[in-house]
């Protein structure tokens, strides 16, 4: 066997365990989404019903597997207290670490509060999304 050679093998259908049931929200600099952790703030990025990525200018702030708690998340006037995350991912993005934090035993009403959360971020993202009329020039009364 003089030649390099390599073996697949199949790979079990486990498409269930990994299909998204929650879009993820992008969160832009108009509408200021903050992470409290330890009573250290981090900016979101994006969000869904289940989890939120940061982005951070260090990859050694959390460990994969990490467990974080407290967590606070605020928007406006909406404050998820009491939240216990897991940080489930970390790649680099723009010049950024990117990290995914996986809400844990999240309660009934955390719930529904991060479904308002999640509505109004989808507000202001339709609105900056919908196109502006154009002006119509030398049209007088």
């Amino acid at each position: 066997m003089g030649q390099p050679t390599i073996e697949f093998s199949s790979i079990p259908d486990d498409t269930a365990q990994h299909s998204r049931q929650f879009f993820r929200v992008p969160v832009n600099e108009d509408h200021f989404v903050s992470i409290y952790i330890s009573n250290v703030g981090y900016r979101v990025s994006e969000i869904s019903q289940t989890g939120a990525g940061l982005l951070l200018e260090d990859n050694q702030a959390f460990e994969i597997g990490e467990h974080t708690y407290p967590c606070c998340m605020q928007y406006e006037d909406i404050c998820l207290a009491d939240l216990t995350g897991q940080i489930v991912h970390c790649s680099l993005y723009e010049g950024f670490w990117k990290f995914g934090l996986q809400w844990i035993g999240m309660n009934d009403s955390q719930k529904k509060q991060m479904a308002c959360l999640l509505d109004k971020l989808k507000k202001h993202v339709m609105v900056s999304l919908q196109p502006s009329e154009p002006e119509q020039a030398g049209r007088g009364k």
